[in-house]
């Protein structure tokens, strides 16, 4: 069947902020360049640099008393001692959230807008907005998405309530949502035991498989090109090992650590490197890198690192951007060794190797060794194109604007 394309508007919910989720962008540029309508509806971000064309209705901009309230966090965020900013998000969670998810500055407001925008299909972003989203479908008859970019409900960050308060809201809400997509077959199994549901489609965290002319972030640091480098991009949360990560780095000799993205464990990290001797000389930082930078400045890189400790089953099923931003920049990975699908990913790939990261010396030392190894180097991007091929968004896409496609299709054959 061919869909009206004039008439198929989708509409994205996402509470990402301050930066949009690379995988939402991909899938809104996906269905725009289909010839669907498209709008990312969040509460306070802006498209991405290579995104421009993405229409995106940030209301934060909308309303004064939202812009002074993340003015304030911002501000606080970026000023004030960590333990103060950490106190005030605590009780700004009190305050604007119930059961794990905004509530009172946006729900509302949200809502409101996107039943001006009167979508055919909806795609809840995580697990926050799907209440959002069914009552679109409930009210205006809207197909229902949901993608599951985590296995929300088992996050560490939760507390117990939260968790199984969401578990209620996500079992009374799956039987409305006419296609449930999440990031890996793990996860997907994970699904299907907790809630019964048969039909979990996947669509992995994929980056284009074409990697952009290489750009050095030696020249970004002002250190020579001949330095091999080891590579965090994301952002400086809790939860992501990067204490430990900083602390292993002070057994390195030759090679250095950097730190690429944002978060709020940054003064903490640079404070921490400065009592250890090494920041500016074996750690170094930078400020998050566009989009359709990032895989270019990766591939300068000798290995990427991804060391999350394995504190929640979300995170021990994980498989997260950064994982195929440096597949795609032909980047061997070295990850923690409790995380159980990035170890599957990497074994049968032959694309890197998992250690266990609180064993700081002999950790910090393997590292040196693979990344000073030449000849492992080669073996590793050589096996880095298969897998560039195979976990690649141009065949995850392919994917996504079939099952939308399909939605369509099954609608005007129940309408026969």
């Amino acid at each position: 069947m061919r869909v009206d394309f004039m008439k198929t508007r989708v509409l994205i919910l996402t509470l990402d902020s301050p930066h949009l989720d690379r995988r939402t962008l991909l899938f809104a540029q996906a269905l725009q360049q289909e010839g669907f309508e498209v709008c990312v509806l969040t509460p306070y971000a802006k498209a991405e640099e290579g995104f421009e064309d993405i229409h995106v209705v940030d209301l934060i901009q909308e309303s004064s008393s939202t812009r002074l309230v993340f003015g304030l966090k911002e501000w606080f965020k970026r000023w004030s001692p960590c333990w103060v900013f950490r106190f005030l998000k605590r009780c700004y969670k009190t305050l604007f959230t119930r059961n794990g998810h905004l509530h009172l500055l946006f729900t509302s407001k949200m809502l409101e807008r996107a039943k001006e925008f009167r979508p055919s299909v909806v795609i809840a972003s995580d697990l926050p907005t799907l209440p959002l989203a069914w009552q679109l479908k409930r009210t205006l008859g809207s197909r229902l998405i949901y993608d599951s970019h985590e296995f929300y409900t088992e996050q560490a960050f939760l507390s117990s309530k939260d968790k199984r308060e969401l578990r209620k809201i996500e079992a009374r809400l799956l039987p409305w949502v006419d296609l449930l997509i999440t990031i890996n077959g793990d996860i997907a199994q994970l699904f299907r035991r907790r809630y019964g549901v048969g039909d979990v489609r996947v669509i992995q965290n994929a980056f284009l498989s074409s990697c952009p002319e290489k750009k050095y972030i030696h020249d970004l640091l002002g250190i020579g090109r001949e330095r091999r480098l080891v590579l965090y991009q994301g952002q400086f949360l809790k939860y992501r090992n990067l204490e430990q990560l900083v602390k292993l780095a002070r057994y390195f000799r030759e090679i250095a650590l950097v730190l690429v993205g944002w978060g709020e464990l940054e003064a903490v990290l640079k404070k921490r490197c400065r009592r250890y001797g090494i920041l500016d000389k074996t750690v170094y930082f930078l400020p998050k890198i566009p989009q359709r930078d990032l895989v270019a400045y990766a591939s300068s890189a000798s290995l990427g690192v991804i060391p999350y400790p394995s504190v929640d089953l979300n995170t021990r099923y994980c498989t997260p951007n950064k994982l195929f931003e440096f597949i795609s920049a032909s980047l061997p990975v070295v990850a923690n060794e409790n995380l159980v699908m990035l170890k599957k990913i990497l074994r049968r790939y032959g694309i890197g190797f998992c250690l266990d990261f609180h064993q700081a010396e002999a950790a910090a030392k393997k590292i040196e060794e693979v990344a000073s190894e030449t000849e492992l180097l080669r073996l590793y991007r050589n096996n880095l194109e298969l897998a560039k091929r195979e976990l690649c968004w141009e065949r995850e896409r392919k994917k996504l604007v079939a099952w939308v496609n399909g939605l369509f299709a099954k609608r005007a054959k129940c309408a026969e």
